[in-house]
């Protein structure tokens, strides 16, 4: 069977080419993978950073829409498709042997990528995954207390409702009003609810409703010492702003491979430092840390190394250019936002608090649904919704591939339906 055999012949992929048969199990198992590298490369200096072409978008489509979820990369699709053409070959051989081996290579990557050691890096399915699996490991008695804030996605906070319910885990919650963005006042805000029996902090590096960077490293030095856990859910942070666990000083961070990172859909990775690797004892990690152990189960191979692709896509770039782009092109979003005096911004100005993503709230009269389907249907743009009655705006999360004229679009856009 041919690779186009496994797509439709109407396929955007067509666009620029998968690879052909040939390349697909000299790629996904040589140890090395030099076909993959020297792809990524060619791209590297075929354009100074990655844009749309690299993507397949609908045409004419405006995806301002990365925080729910990414797109992914016609490299990483390549990537995935060799792992499933090598793992059917011989099942059981590729998947026990080599395979596994380039999925632990993933970890590595990981590692070297966020700034920690291999061995506190761990393979997941998602950031929710990852948090799940922090709150089963810890030993948690009813009337310990957990600290969290009102801007969680729900995603990183059921697990500690699970507790609540199931074992009288007491959960506190420290409110962040809309435009509190000074990091003292937030640190003091949690400094604040601590006590005697708090025995985690759980917070967003990146809040999800507006896109609020955290003072995260302040908070972990502000904990040392004291019998309290700080987990982090980093869904929204990691590769939308720069992440360095090493730094950072939190004793776990769960991280989705299929946003800001671009990877395949069902992916994800949680660091557990190694301070705190005797009191979070997950039951996956029961055998080990290994991609595959009896503990795991069997893995999805062909997605696992596409995260890693994805990790190696960013770091074929200027890393420090592509987030010099991302968070300038997120002002400019800002900045224009600005203008239209119908609209209420509710994200940080630019500075050390903003992530590249921007809320704002709508007139009463508009309801963000509705508007949110015009801008789709009628303008081809893709944004964010939430709930109405939980927030009446919408989200806008630019990534690498976007460009100004994108965004002139969303301003004339919504300049057009709102006045």
């Amino acid at each position: 069977m041919s690779s186009r055999s496994l797509l439709s012949r109407r396929s955007l992929l067509s666009r620029r080419p998968l690879l052909p048969r040939r390349d697909f199990l000299s790629l996904a198992c040589a140890s090395g993978a030099a076909p993959f590298t020297a792809r990524i490369d060619q791209l590297a200096q075929a354009a100074r950073r990655p844009s749309a072409a690299d993507f397949l978008f609908e045409p004419g489509l405006a995806y301002l829409n990365t925080g729910a979820l990414g797109p992914t990369p016609r490299p990483v699709l390549d990537r995935i498709l060799s792992a499933c053409q090598a793992l059917e070959s011989n099942p059981s051989d590729q998947g026990y042997g080599p395979l596994a081996q380039q999925m632990d290579a993933v970890r590595s990557s990981a590692a070297s990528f966020f700034h920690c050691q291999p061995d506190e890096i761990v393979l997941t399915d998602s950031t929710t995954n990852g948090m799940n699996a922090v709150a089963l490991g810890v030993d948690l008695n009813a009337g310990d207390r957990v600290l969290t804030s009102n801007q969680e996605h729900m995603g990183g906070r059921m697990c500690w409702n699970h507790l609540a319910r199931k074992h009288g885990v007491l959960i506190d919650e420290v409110a962040l009003p809309p435009l509190l963005f000074d990091a003292d006042q937030i640190v003091t805000r949690f400094l604040a609810k601590l006590t005697p029996r708090t025995r985690i902090l759980s917070l967003s590096h990146v809040t999800s409703p507006t896109g609020h960077v955290l003072p995260i490293a302040r908070l972990a030095a502000a904990l040392h010492g004291m019998n309290c856990l700080l987990v982090v859910d980093g869904a929204q942070s990691a590769e939308a702003i720069p992440v360095d666990l090493g730094a950072l000083g939190c004793h776990a961070y769960a991280m989705s491979g299929h946003k800001w990172l671009m990877g395949p859909k069902g992916t994800g990775l949680l660091f557990i430092s190694r301070g705190a690797a005797n009191r979070i004892e997950p039951a996956f990690l029961e055998n080990g840390r290994s991609a595959y152990t009896d503990a795991t189960g069997v893995r999805d191979i062909p997605a696992i190394l596409g995260l890693g692709a994805a990790l190696q896509y960013f770091m074929s770039w200027d890393k420090s250019a592509v987030e010099r782009r991302v968070i300038s092109l997120r002002n400019l979003v800002y900045e224009r936002l600005k203008t239209l005096t119908m609209l209420k911004v509710i994200s940080p100005p630019p500075g050390e608090a903003a992530a590249p993503m921007v809320t704002f709230l709508l007139p009463d009269r508009v309801a963000n649904e509705a508007l949110q389907a015009k801008l789709r249907v009628k303008h081809r743009i893709a944004v964010k919704t939430f709930p109405r009655k939980q927030l009446n705006g919408l989200r806008i999360s630019t990534h690498v591939f976007n460009t100004e004229d994108e965004v002139a679009r969303l301003i004339a856009a919504l300049r057009q339906e709102l006045t």
